[in-house]
């Protein structure tokens, strides 16, 4: 076995995220934790846990007024996202409703029609 110089514990766990290809989905992991403090805590308040589905950023919101309204700003909402991030991972974002806020299993029967 072949010695190396001494690594820190951060080089390490940046090579071994970097090898198991998981830094995509810890970068959308951190994408969902940062929504409320992109959009504060009143409209965080108001939606339910954002999650993925893909590459597309789902975020429950019932009030259909409240839907509307951040569907108009969501190419700018991605685009706070991605600047907290430093990174482009939220290249679309989805705001849906109904009973699809309960829940990311229910929203996935929102919009695929089927439970699982």
């Amino acid at each position: 076995m072949k010695r190396t110089e001494p690594q820190s514990i951060r080089e390490v766990l940046e090579q071994a995220i970097n090898e198991c290809e998981l830094q995509e989905e810890l970068l959308r992991r951190r994408a969902e934790a940062l929504w409320p403090r992109v959009m504060g805590q009143h409209i965080a308040a108001m939606t339910g846990k954002p999650f993925f589905r893909g590459a597309v950023m789902h975020i429950p919101v019932e009030k259909p007024s409240l839907r509307n309204e951040l569907t108009m700003m969501r190419s700018a909402i991605a685009a706070s996202i991605n600047k907290a991030l430093g990174s482009n991972v939220v290249t679309e974002i989805r705001f849906i409703g109904g009973i699809a806020a309960a829940t990311p299993a229910a929203a996935n029967e929102h919009i695929h029609g089927q439970k699982h």
